[in-house]
């Protein structure tokens, strides 16, 4: 399951949720506040890609 990253406006809390793609607004909730109306960020480990190849190194 992929990590998804959000933003609470109520409360202003940033998190991260593992959800399934099919689901990665509707089951979400703050886990501070408990708010549903969430927005997806871009920052941050679930949008970062992963380490970087070196394609200078050939084998």
């Amino acid at each position: 399951m992929p990590m998804y990253a959000f933003h609470c406006p109520t409360c202003g809390n940033e998190f991260e949720l593992f959800l399934r793609p099919s689901e990665a607004f509707r089951g979400a909730q703050c886990p501070a506040c408990g708010e549903h109306t969430l927005e997806q960020t871009a920052d941050g480990p679930a949008a970062s890609p992963g380490p970087a190849c070196d394609l200078s190194k050939k084998t």
